[in-house]
């Protein structure tokens, strides 16, 4: 799957209708997959989904939508500050082309924990199933390989011990060890989760998973610091960035990184790399 990713930590919302051009430019006209892709757009649908702190307290948006990003009407929110994912879309082969199938992915964690799951690169469909085995048995024809990757995050957080970002670092490692051992993956799997846990706690993953040098300039993911906020974005996103002055900074190794943020709104950072 060749999509665009873009993460909001903290992101001011008068901010917010820029990043989202910015995003949306790049997935009209991607001028690094013309390059070394032989597509330009990524035209399969978007979504989104955002958690606005305002005045102390918080509220959730998600949308998911079959249209193009430059084609949709849509609103952003326009006070607080974001936390969140954005996704444009372009369809693997053998995946569907519907709103069903547009990223992200909401999950219902064994915790109570809700998480949202969106993807630039992809998994075998096929091994995803075997490693679900009984849990669940989908018509794979019918469904993104991103939603098998979402339904093997949730089983392995049920799995999982520690607080909720914890949970989520160890869960993340785990499959992304599991989508390299079992060849799972050709190329990419870069992956960002929102998840939205008791006590309005919040947590923010970044998956940086490239499987092979082929392209990698495409799947590059980068950290882009926004002068007082932090941002995530795929490669052409983030050069478009770079040239309207932010300073962004490539994600060199397989890793995963959790920013996580208490109701006391005590912040932290939980990195690990994929062995």
């Amino acid at each position: 799957m060749h999509c665009r990713l873009l993460a909001l930590w903290g992101v001011y919302a008068e901010h917010i209708g820029k990043l989202a051009d910015t995003l949306c430019e790049a997935s009209r006209r991607d001028f690094i997959a013309e390059e070394l892709a032989n597509f330009r757009e990524h035209n399969d649908g978007w979504g989104y989904a955002l958690a606005i702190r305002k005045a102390g307290s918080w509220s959730l948006a998600m949308y998911r939508s079959r249209r193009p990003m430059w084609e949709d009407e849509f609103l952003l929110p326009s006070q607080g500050r974001i936390y969140g994912i954005m996704h444009t879309r372009k369809a693997s082969r053998g995946t569907p082309k519907d709103c069903f199938s547009a990223h992200p992915f909401p999950l219902m964690l064994s915790d109570g924990s809700a998480a949202f799951v969106a993807q630039n690169g992809g998994i075998s469909k096929e091994g995803a199933a075997v490693l679900l085995g009984s849990h669940w048995r989908p018509c794979l024809s019918e469904v993104s390989d991103t939603l098998l990757y979402a339904m093997l995050l949730a089983q392995y957080y049920a799995e999982s011990r520690g607080s909720p970002p914890e949970r989520l670092l160890k869960s993340l490692v785990r499959l992304h060890e599991e989508i390299r051992d079992k060849e799972l993956s050709k190329r990419c799997a870069n992956t960002l989760v929102l998840m939205l846990s008791p006590n309005d706690s919040i947590a923010l993953a970044v998956v940086r998973a490239h499987y092979s040098s082929e392209k990698e300039r495409y799947y590059d993911l980068y950290r882009v610091d926004l002068g007082g906020s932090l941002a995530y974005a795929s490669s052409t996103v983030a050069e478009l960035l770079r040239r309207q002055g932010a300073v962004v900074e490539r994600i060199e190794s397989n890793s995963v990184i959790i920013h996580h943020m208490s109701s006391g709104e005590r912040e932290g950072v939980l990195k690990q790399e994929i062995p």
